[in-house]
């Protein structure tokens, strides 16, 4: 990214194509340095915001921001407890007589006995 910013390589067509994506940036804006390279409106929305000099508004703004980070950050916390569960579960099932969960009935279990005896 160094020699980029140095002018002295541009990114190639498949890494500006990234660029926009993860950044959100225009490629034109990215090329030619023009304009104020946002392409997404909601980043183009909250650039205003945070533009317009109205300090209770700003201050709002961040204050709300911070409210999403943390909900966000809860958010991938759980997502991350779920998959944690389900791999320990897997886990206990492996480890369990032939691989079956709690409450399944085994081949030749009690359930399959009683089914015999009828």
């Amino acid at each position: 990214m160094r020699v980029w910013c140095n002018g002295e390589f541009l990114p190639n067509p498949p890494q500006l194509l990234k660029i926009n994506e993860i950044l959100g940036v225009s490629i034109d804006w990215l090329l030619t340095g023009k304009g104020n390279g946002i392409t997404d409106p909601d980043l183009e929305a909250a650039r205003e915001i945070l533009s317009c000099g109205d300090e209770a508004i700003i201050r709002s703004f961040r204050e709300r921001l911070r409210d999403y980070g943390i909900a966000i950050a809860r958010k991938r916390e759980l997502d991350y407890l779920k998959c944690r569960l389900a791999e320990l579960e897997k886990k206990v099932e492996s480890l369990l007589p032939g691989g079956d969960a709690p409450g399944r009935e085994e081949a030749g279990g009690p359930a399959a006995s009683r089914k015999k005896a009828m």
